[in-house]
């Protein structure tokens, strides 16, 4: 284990600002476990994905997560959209419900 795998995927909350954190080790297994990404051949612990360069490999996912779609989106902003609706509809401190 390296020290990159000790740290788990993980986001907080610090004076209003959020961060998110994924380690390069949580980011590899993470792509070699998707189901996505299996073939439906290989064995159970052969992943059809083996990621040769973490840093490429982050930057490449990085740039999939704020490409826009038409409407300008991103998979970021509908994650935190939906993060958002559930925290407000679950009547999380900090909001003024009736307004």
């Amino acid at each position: 284990m390296t020290k990159d795998d000790e740290f788990p995927l993980r986001i907080d909350s610090n004076m209003g600002t959020l961060s998110l954190f994924i380690s390069g080790g949580v980011l590899r297994f993470a792509a070699e476990t998707h189901q996505g990404l299996w073939d439906g051949e290989s064995g159970p612990d052969v992943p059809v994905v083996k990621i040769t360069d973490q840093r490429e490999f982050a930057f490449a996912v990085a740039e999939a997560i704020n490409a826009e779609d038409e409407d300008g989106s991103t998979l970021l902003t509908r994650m935190l959209d939906e993060a958002i609706m559930q925290a407000v509809e679950d009547g999380c401190d900090g909001v003024d419900h009736d307004a």
